[in-house]
């Protein structure tokens, strides 16, 4: 076989390899069409404890295991040690890095703290990377201050299927912290929240149930999207028409129309198509719909002489409000209550069909004592209760998808990386020689790569070999990090030489790996070694340098 016709065979293999890894599932979640409610927790006290084991699609077939876990897992620590601030900046880092693990129709995403102490250890030289997005960030040798700048504007900045996290804390100053460092401890909590009103410091652990139970109420709400449909006998154009939500029937003077607290109103047209328009949308009071802003044009339906305009996004109101309409005549100043108005011309209808992202920190030092541990557990379950995920019961169609969407032990799914064995090979040999592949998580703790690599020497002989891999690998620990793997070679290579006369061997590639995952942010090193069996097989070595997405 000549030199050429080498290139030709490695160049339609290289096409092969580069259709196999357009073809490879993309990392991402699929779209949920159900108010999907994704969970994560962790526990932290001289060490971060993932209490999950892993994103979680909370649904009412896994929601036994998921507090069975709680209940093992989320244990007293018996260790000194708060590490409050790499605790909090190891949620920050692993939400942002399942981002492409989540699906895209989620409404928000939540971390809620929780914390009876001040920080002690976070800032200690030598610790390891935290998982995740933030890996490359140390907190090392940074004052409190500082720690709580960089948790804070890490808070304020990253964003997750371009939504904004929201940060809740929630404290209960612990007798261990001395009175003179009270002031630590709120600075803490204050750091962890996104806004004010996100900031809970309470006196009694009785009342942190009730604090978590808030939490969630909120968070279900961010689930609910609800659409406001209008009925109504088409007015002139020109007429203003307002709907108020405030004012009880039987008193139709112009006076308290005007006066409305909770209205929404906008002035009556047609389009050159004839379609009826609502202008100038103003509101009143918590009345908005997110998909108009004041000032904008609402475009409607009409069916014979009825016009139909519907409000996405609606908040403020719900089905059981008194709902009035009036009309302001042009060129008049008076509202004239229109008696007719009836209760069943408007729907609000609340539909829950958003995801909403939870991750929570939840504190496990010493302090805490066995009996508060135990209040946290049943204030997360409290946190769930507004979800109404019941137990022992078939899934609801809201929450159908997959019981757990899982990354690779790497945490984030795909890995493309350059192979320097081969590489340093071919230099050593006096040639050339490259090798690449794609890794993609696909049920955790296994992924599987694809790989390709050719090396070839030039001289009074030539020789060039080249391999097509497949190499599974399962990563025993499951650690967010990736870390230690063993893995399976399997595929097929051959090796061509070339001198007064042509030899070609061919094989089937068998063989065992195992290697080690730095994954350093978005870069991941690996060095490896293996044994395969075959026609050119034993030891091999090397070192990975890729991309880590």
């Amino acid at each position: 076989m000549n030199t050429k016709n080498c290139f030709k065979h490695m160049a339609a293999l290289l096409a092969m390899l580069l259709v196999g890894l357009c073809a490879a599932p993309r990392a991402r979640a699929q779209s949920a069409d159900g108010g999907n409610i994704y969970v994560r927790v962790f526990s932290f006290d001289s060490e971060i404890k993932e209490i999950t084991n892993g994103l979680v699609l909370l649904n009412s077939s896994n929601i036994e295991t998921f507090f069975n876990s709680l209940e093992n897992r989320y244990t007293l620590s018996t260790k000194p040690g708060t590490l409050l601030y790499r605790a909090v900046q190891t949620g920050l880092s692993v939400l942002k890095a399942d981002e492409m693990r989540l699906p895209e129709d989620i409404v928000a995403v939540n971390l809620i703290t929780f914390t009876d102490g001040i920080d002690q250890g976070s800032t200690t030289p030598g610790l390891a990377p935290v998982p995740g997005y933030l890996s490359g960030d140390s907190l090392a040798r940074m004052t409190p201050e500082e720690s709580r700048d960089y948790i804070k504007r890490q808070l304020n900045t990253l964003q997750v299927r371009g939504k904004p996290i929201t940060g809740y804390s929630i404290g209960l100053m612990g007798t261990d912290v001395d009175p003179a460092n009270q002031h630590l401890f709120s600075d803490n909590l204050n750091a962890f929240n996104s806004e004010e009103k996100n900031f809970d410091e309470r006196q009694s652990i009785d009342q942190i149930r009730e604090n978590f139970r808030e939490i969630g109420g909120r968070l279900f709400e961010q689930t609910r999207e609800s659409i406001m449909m209008l009925d109504i006998p088409a007015p002139n154009p020109g007429t203003r028409v307002r709907w108020t939500f405030d004012i009880e029937r039987g008193n139709n003077s112009s006076a308290v129309a005007a006066g409305s607290r909770r209205y929404l109103e906008g002035d009556f047209d047609y389009d050159a198509n004839d379609y009826p328009l609502l202008k100038n949308i103003r509101y009143g009071g918590d009345i908005q719909s997110a998909q108009y802003y004041p000032g904008s044009t609402v475009t409607g339906k009409l069916n014979g002489m009825m016009v139909q305009f519907e409000f996405s996004q609606f908040s403020g109101a719900n089905d059981t409000d008194i709902v009035r309409e009036w009309l302001q005549i042009s060129g008049s100043n008076s509202w004239q209550a229109n008696v007719e108005f009836v209760k069943n011309a408007t729907e609000i209808r609340q539909e829950i069909h958003r995801s909403t992202v939870i991750y929570m920190v939840l504190d496990s030092s010493m302090s805490m004592g066995r009996e508060n541990i135990e209040r946290i557990k049943d204030s997360v379950a409290a946190a769930l209760e507004p979800f109404d995920i019941r137990r022992g019961t078939p899934p609801r169609e809201r929450v159908s998808q997959p019981e757990r969407v899982r990354a690779p032990s790497n945490n984030l799914p795909n890995y493309v990386f350059v192979d320097f064995a081969p590489l340093l090979a071919g230099v050593l040999s006096g040639g050339f020689g490259i090798g690449f592949g794609y890794e993609r998580a696909f049920v955790d703790p296994f992924s599987i790569a694809f790989y390709f690599d050719i090396m070839g020497v030039s001289g009074s002989s030539s020789l060039f070999a080249w391999d097509i891999l497949i190499r599974p690998r399962w990563y025993p620990l499951k650690s967010a990090v990736g870390k230690w793997y063993l893995g399976a070679i399997l595929g097929y290579g051959m090796l061509i030489e070339e001198d007064y006369y042509s030899s070609t061997t061919s094989a089937f590639t068998v063989g065992l790996e195992t290697g080690y995952k730095f994954v350093f942010g978005h870069f991941g090193l690996e060095p490896w070694i293996g044994y395969t069996l075959g026609s050119y097989g034993g030891f091999k070595f090397g070192a990975t340098l890729g991309f880590v997405w």
